[in-house]
């Protein structure tokens, strides 16, 4: 700023001094989401195809980079062949039996908080 309290000119570098363990932790992170992402793409594929489906490679980015849509894959060995399940539809949404308990003990609080102060202090 300059004396009229106005900005004026650019700011054409910066420089922020970044320790090695901080780039290591970032570079230690994406190499691990890229491991992931590689073993998804990899447990997704049929046998004898290529390239994964798009829905297939869909998912595996949404379950390596946000972490939601994850699915349980078991395998057993059956006679001459390998049976295979899968869990899917199961989501823990927002609204588990503790959320559920705490808004309720909050909510009666409130209304109890305020029949309270509108018995003390009449209109």
């Amino acid at each position: 700023m300059n004396g009229t309290q106005q900005m004026n000119g650019r700011l054409t570098e910066l420089y922020r001094s970044v320790t090695t363990s901080t780039l290591e932790g970032a570079f230690d992170q994406i190499r691990t989401r890229l491991a992931e992402l590689t073993a998804e793409l990899r447990s997704g594929t049929p046998q004898g195809q290529a390239l994964p489906r798009p829905i297939q490679a869909a998912n595996a980015v949404n379950l390596v980079i946000n972490g939601k849509g994850n699915w349980v894959s078991i395998a057993q060995a059956s006679d001459g062949g390998v049976a295979t399940t899968s869990q899917e539809g199961v989501h823990s949404g927002f609204w588990t039996k503790a959320r559920i308990v705490g808004v309720s003990i909050v909510g009666l609080a409130t209304i109890t908080a305020t029949v309270i102060a509108m018995v003390q202090c009449p209109f």
